[in-house]
């Protein structure tokens, strides 16, 4: 994705990383019981980034680079770092 931004959040850091918690094990749920697909509007903002499954990996239909697992991680790191008040940038 090279340094390309595709998500930036504003609002009060401690809802925001509340909301990028909740959404990362909103993933997690997703993978381990496989469903065919997911919409999440990352951290409550901006327009909704919609995942399908394809063979065995749920990957984002608009940017297939970018895989569930790896969402999940970006998700719950970006929640954590943002919650002492940063601003907050994916």
């Amino acid at each position: 994705m090279g340094g390309q931004t595709l998500w930036r959040a504003s609002g009060p850091p401690v809802l925001v990383a509340l909301e990028l918690s909740r959404q990362a094990a909103e993933l997690a749920h997703a993978l381990d019981t496989q469903e065919p697909a997911l919409s999440l509007q990352i951290g409550g903002s901006g327009a909704p980034l919609e995942l399908r499954r394809s063979s065995d990996r749920l990957t984002a239909v608009d940017h297939p680079e970018l895989d569930a697992r790896s969402l999940a991680s970006a998700v719950a790191a970006v929640g954590l770092s943002g919650s002492d008040g940063s601003r907050t940038a994916w």
